[in-house]
């Protein structure tokens, strides 16, 4: 396939350390001491005995299997196997940090049913759940969990008298040596889960649960704090290991993974979720002691891997993965062969519900990168292209008038390979099932919405937007982003600073601050403020054209008659989005700013520090009061 290849950073986004793995010591129980006698008895049956391995998965997103790294279900199946041979059998837990049944036809078409059996199957421990754990309902979520068969967490998600959903932390013990050693697991949601969304409200409207939310982040340290306490005092834990559904990059800042630690004391470790990104961090916690906060990026990029020596009392971090970012992963090609013969029949039911063919394609339209990240997070591809004409096209044919249609990154989710299409392949790309609005808004508010969008650029952005015929911008990567956002909510408060989008035009003609523009948007970055848009003044105006995959399936079924052809050949896009890392670039082709250590972040309206780095160790400021 003719995917996007890129040199810089691809899914290592956010404050973080290149490492191979990441080493740090614990304040855990004293040294497990071992009698002669089980020492060699353990040694016998474990090269690896006195150690405690945690498996992590994080946004699989109804995945059974990466068609990058090959890393999926079956995969992990037998790696978790491997580690219960070498370490012991109770010495191994997999746990997952959420969104496992939403992002694909499988999950979508089931209701999360399909991707809970594979889970089932891998025999998982702990899982805390996403925010799209709950797309399906609170009801539904509790089906599911049966189905998956392990213990949840969530700490922080509570009914309207403040109880717990799920149990705050789930202990497991381990019989390691002469004593058993007890690790809790505390989940934890990000509170931006609740949103508007009414499974969190009664029939009157009104909020019955809460993820502890605030406008400063203090709810939720205090609410992680007294669980994490708990479990070492109540719970006799050892060890706490967090599972956070949180991330860092376009997180709000007050609950991201690294300012959670910076404020709390207790966590050992965290396995991290939510923004796809992938990295090995070790973030100072409220006493200064260094925590190891590890994520893999998304839809089995990779998983990790925690390991507790229990005699050295450290732990150490790392991610696994195949065929990508060798400087920071193991590697893992074996497989388990129920999981994968489950996994196989199952991917096969999908293909007899959606399977029939709709068209056909001469190019290879792309989402993925050569490494298997979002290509659509870092610049322009042929499948963005297509997707924003596409819904250019649907609401020209539905009437509505529109200059131009713009589609973040975040929702393009997979390839769609040369040869026969099927509404699969549709799907597939485009699995949020989102519903796209046209609005007229003025010029400013179009270059506002463009500025926001490249906020993070040269690292990956997942709501760079792609655009239709016509349309055109330059970013510049070397200025910082001028974008300032609430901490609280992320929400659009202003630009201050020099633009980094230099130019945008209109079949060739710039774009005019005091003109007026009819744009095409997915509906939370119209209308209501997602991804830290600015929200237009007549957002109630907004006209339905559609859900984006139904976009997708007319316009190739109709304007296109079936056959995507060569004009799409080019998998960098036909050069509507120019990034150049200096204003001398700008003629050139598009640049890469590779590996240049620069993060992008969004200016904070208030009061919370950036993330320093020194010597493989994330210092994080506390909140200034």
């Amino acid at each position: 396939m003719g995917a996007v290849d890129v040199t810089r950073r691809a899914f290592l986004a956010g404050a973080g350390t290149v490492l191979a793995s990441l080493t740090v010591p614990l304040a855990g129980p004293a040294a497990v001491t071992l009698g002669e006698e089980a020492s060699a008895t353990a040694a016998a049956a474990a090269p690896e005995a006195g150690k405690i391995v945690i498996i992590g998965t994080n946004d699989v997103h109804g995945s059974f299997k990466n068609p990058v790294t090959k890393l999926g279900y079956a995969a992990l199946a037998d790696f978790a196997a491997a580690q219960r041979q070498a370490y012991g059998a109770g010495n191994v837990t997999l746990v997952d940090s959420g969104d496992i049944v939403q992002g694909n036809p499988a999950a979508s078409l089931t209701e999360g049913e399909f991707p809970a059996q594979a889970v089932g199957a891998c025999g998982y421990d702990v899982i805390a759940p996403g925010n799209h754990e709950f797309d399906y309902g609170i009801d539904r979520l509790r089906e599911i969990a049966a189905t998956e068969g392990a213990a949840y967490t969530c700490c922080n998600f509570t009914d309207a008298k403040g109880n717990c959903v799920f149990e705050p932390y789930h202990v497991v013990e381990y019989p390691t040596g002469t004593e058993t050693v007890r690790i809790a697991y505390v989940g934890v949601t990000t509170p931006t889960t609740r949103g508007s969304s009414a499974t969190f409200k009664n029939e009157a409207g009104d909020f019955i649960y809460d993820f502890a939310i605030d406008d400063t982040g203090e709810k939720l340290y205090a609410t992680v704090q007294a669980a994490v306490d708990d479990a070492r005092d109540a719970g006799r834990a050892d060890y706490v290991v967090l599972l956070a559904h949180l991330g860092q990059s376009w997180s709000p800042q007050i609950w991201q993974s690294n300012t959670l630690v910076a404020n709390t004391n207790g966590i050992d470790a965290v396995i991290d979720a939510h923004t796809h990104q992938m990295y090995l961090q070790g973030i100072l916690n409220k006493d200064g002691d260094t925590v190891p906060v590890v994520q893999a990026g998304s839809k089995f990029i990779g998983f990790s891997k925690l390991e507790i020596d229990l005699a050295a009392r450290t732990a150490t971090a790392s991610v696994v993965a195949t065929g990508v970012m060798p400087s920071i992963v193991d590697s893992w090609d074996g497989s388990d062969a129920e999981v994968a013969a489950l996994t196989a029949g199952l991917d096969a039911q999908i293909d007899q519900m959606v399977g029939e063919e709709i068209g056909s394609s001469e190019v290879d339209l792309v989402a993925l990168a050569a490494d298997g990240s979002q290509a659509t997070w870092l610049g322009e591809t042929n499948l963005g292209d297509f997707i924003a004409d596409a819904i250019l096209d649907s609401a020209d044919k539905a009437g509505i008038h529109c200059d131009v249609a713009l589609y973040d990154g975040f929702g393009i989710c997979a390839d769609i390979p040369r040869g026969a299409v099927t509404r699969r392949s549709a799907l597939d790309a485009l699995a949020c099932n989102r519903k796209v609005y046209a609005l007229e808004v003025s010029g400013q508010h179009l270059l506002d919405v463009l500025e926001v969008a490249c906020a993070f650029l040269p690292e990956p952005d997942a709501h760079l937007l792609q655009v239709s015929d016509g349309f055109a911008y330059t970013v510049r990567t070397d200025i910082p982003t001028p974008v300032v956002v609430s901490p609280a909510t992320n929400g659009f408060e202003r630009i201050d600073g020099e633009r980094r989008v230099m130019s945008a035009s209109l079949n060739g003609q710039v774009i005019d601050p005091e003109g007026r523009y009819a744009i095409a948007m997915q509906k939370g970055m119209l209308v209501t403020g997602g991804w830290s848009m600015p929200v237009p003044d007549n957002a109630d105006d907004a006209v339905l054209i559609g859900t984006d995959n139904e976009c997708l399936l007319n316009y190739v079924q109709g304007t296109l008659g079936g056959m995507i052809g060569e004009e799409y050949g080019d998998a960098g896009g036909m050069g509507r989005i120019t990034i150049v890392d200096h204003v001398d670039s700008e003629e050139g082709a598009q640049t890469d700013k590779a590996d240049n250590g620069v993060s992008t972040q969004f200016a904070v309206a208030a009061g919370i520090g950036v993330a320093a780095i020194a010597a493989g160790v994330v210092a994080v400021k506390t909140k200034q009061k």
